[in-house]
């Protein structure tokens, strides 16, 4: 089982995150889990997503992993895709300083 996460950073906007990845192809492939953690390798939370090959979350700031893994009929469940991280900073920069008005 073979299988490839992918995030695009461009894809970050108002904290949605969407991650892809490349479909298996057993035929008795019955869905998709995605795995999410604040912690390289520890997961959290578990969405399964049935059979899309797209998962959008939207998030607070933070440093997010995700991995994926796959299922088949039996439930048998694959090993982890590669991990992908992301950080969503909402902070907004400091307010600029030093205005001045000058008469001309």
């Amino acid at each position: 089982m073979s299988l490839t996460l992918l995030l695009n950073t461009q894809v970050v906007t108002n904290m949605a995150i969407t991650l892809t990845w490349n479909a298996n192809i057993e035929p008795d492939l019955a869905g998709y889990k995605v795995h999410r953690g604040s912690s390289p390798g520890v997961y959290s939370t578990i969405v399964d997503v049935g059979i899309a090959l797209t998962y959008q979350v939207t998030l607070g700031s933070g440093t997010y992993y995700f991995a994926v893994t796959a299922y088949d009929t039996s439930n048998n469940q694959s090993a982890f895709s590669n991990e992908v991280s992301t950080t969503v900073d909402l902070t907004p920069p400091a307010a600029p300083t030093g205005l001045q008005a000058v008469m001309s």
